[in-house]
């Protein structure tokens, strides 16, 4: 599935269901900074609006085995700058088997990727600022990569 560049607003949540793709704009790891008056205005931008306030509610990606999300920015528009940091939900919850992220950036992230129960997990060329926790993964039975993350 391609998301041409633009900004997508999304009320709830996305899961990129076993052996599918979806691929952004961007082919290789965009970067942008996230300070109060800068619009992002290229590119493949995702933009989460629930969650605000529920580190425990559900993520905004799932990505299910096989599954692969590529080439996009996802950018929490209503994160605090300068109050403290407000929680979110995970950004992106990888789950079993040969799940994949690469070339995204995360934009005022709380949590940003779970790759819990992720066999075989692939992370690579992923940048931004998530506030609480970066990568987090547990209980994966055989061998995870993490590169350039």
């Amino acid at each position: 599935v391609i998301a041409p560049s633009s900004l997508y607003r999304f009320s709830g949540h996305l899961t990129i269901p076993n052996g599918v793709t979806l691929r952004g704009s961007y082919n290789v790891v965009p970067s942008h900074a996230l300070v109060d008056g800068v619009q992002l205005d290229d590119g493949t931008v995702f933009i989460p609006l629930e969650g605000r306030g529920a580190a425990s509610g559900p993520p905004f990606i799932t990505i299910q085995s096989n599954a692969l999300l590529s080439g996009v920015v996802i950018y929490y528009e209503e994160q605090e700058r300068v109050q403290l940091p407000v929680a979110y939900p995970w950004t992106l919850f990888m789950t079993g088997n040969n799940a994949a992220v690469m070339d995204v950036e995360l934009l005022g992230s709380f949590n940003g990727i779970n790759a819990t129960l992720a066999h075989r997990h692939y992370i690579a060329r992923v940048q931004g600022q998530p506030l609480n926790i970066g990568v987090f993964v547990d209980s994966t039975y055989d061998i995870g990569r993490i590169e350039d993350a």
